[in-house]
């Protein structure tokens, strides 16, 4: 145990101060708290024109101001209307915000004054009700009944009916559970591939015989293993600390029907878990090659392996979090680290399913790393042509 703590240590220390760590933190950081702003700002946006509007409105207008409110309602807008007398004091109006938008002119000329930039619910409202006010006047000239014509139009709509009910996708759930699956492949990604070139680093230069003389394979594995999974663990916890405070500070954290303690609890717990599943594999398959350039070749399939449980939580589970082919598939190891935090960003999971998907894990990692270690055995000290993972699975050490 002594020697795997020396090696974990090695690589704990080595894998904090890498250039390439660094930077690729800093910009993740960058990443999470400008897209934390520009939501937030957005957002806000989004609230700005969904509050209440008041207009102010002449005499000679007065009579659209029912048809406005009802436009605003329509439009899923609080639009109020008060009286004021010219367009003096609704300048005055305007300057202490008291009034949004003036309107004035005639029921024929219409004209819409703004302090300094239009408000788009404003401007369609008034047009809907300036257009349905010209209409009810040419049914009226043509002798019909402008309340029976609107009554008509208003029942000529379909009834929309489901077989199943449909999943309603709600904005701050979407959002964490998406920050939370991307956070975790992308710590997955890092680590993984950090393990990988740490490997072939050493065989290439051939300091991995000197570390042989003093370690066993098994030893310099497993510490390797552990120092990058201790790594991409504090990375984690950085990005979720950033994101939580910046939520802090932008006020989401209030707003947000989530429990991001349970939420970030799991997401560590899922992240050992992936890393345990995916990073013995990265290590292993870079085992067999001496290059730098042949990593990515050798580690492709695991690469595919994150990717396709990546986008079928990504896809699949906020249409349906709690259908019977997300259920399964969130029992499988390789799925379950990003299918789970997806779905506990949507939806309450059962306890049972929680326990017996880390339970399929830790049952499939113990296998992993035997066979993981059996090729990194094989592979390390291997030189000149590539082995496979069947040749190094198979031959004598």
């Amino acid at each position: 145990m002594r020697r795997i703590a020396l090696v974990t240590r090695r690589e704990v220390v080595a894998g904090l101060t890498k250039k390439p760590f660094i930077i690729a933190t800093a910009i993740m950081l960058v990443l999470i708290v400008a897209g934390a702003f520009v939501a937030d700002y957005f957002a806000s946006q989004t609230a700005e024109e969904t509050a209440v509007r008041t207009i102010g409105v002449t005499e000679d207008v007065a009579e659209l101001a029912p048809l406005i409110r009802a436009s605003g309602e329509a439009l899923g807008v609080t639009i109020e209307t008060e009286d004021v007398a010219g367009r003096t004091a609704a300048e005055t109006a305007l300057a202490d915000e008291s009034i949004d938008a003036f309107l004035s002119g005639s029921t024929d000329d219409l004209h819409l004054l703004f302090q300094s930039a239009t408000i788009v619910a404003i401007t369609q409202a008034v047009t809907s009700a300036a257009q349905t006010q010209a209409l009810s006047g040419e049914i009226t000239s043509l002798g019909g009944d402008p309340a029976l014509v609107a009554r008509a139009v208003q029942g000529a709509t379909p009834t929309i009916s489901f077989v199943e009910d449909p999943a309603a996708i709600e904005g701050p759930q979407y959002f964490v559970a998406m920050i939370s699956v991307a956070l975790l492949f992308f710590a997955l990604i890092n680590s993984g591939s950090q393990i990988a070139i740490g490997v072939v680093e050493e065989k290439s230069s051939r300091v991995v015989e000197i570390l042989l003389a003093t370690l066993r394979p098994s030893q310099l594995f497993a510490g390797k293993v552990i120092g990058n999974g201790i790594v991409g663990l504090l990375q984690v916890l950085l990005y979720a600390l950033a994101f939580l405070l910046v939520a802090a500070v932008t006020g989401a954290l209030a707003e947000l029907e989530v429990n991001l303690g349970s939420q970030f609890a799991w997401l560590l717990v899922w992240f050992l878990l992936g890393f345990a599943l995916y990073a013995v594999l990265w290590g292993s398959l870079a085992s067999l090659v001496s290059r730098q350039e042949d990593i990515g070749t050798i580690t492709a399939p695991v690469t595919i392996l994150m990717l396709v449980p990546f986008y079928t939580a990504v896809f699949m589970v906020p249409t349906n979090p709690d259908g019977a082919a997300v259920r399964v598939l969130s029992q499988i190891p390789f799925f379950a680290p990003f299918m789970m935090p997806m779905r506990t960003g949507f939806s309450t999971v059962p306890l049972w399913e929680l326990i017996t998907a880390v339970a399929f894990c830790l049952v499939a990692i113990p296998l992993l790393v035997w066979l993981a270690a059996k090729v990194y055995h094989r592979g390390v000290l291997h030189t000149g042509a590539r082995l496979t993972v069947r040749e190094a699975l198979t031959r004598r050490a």
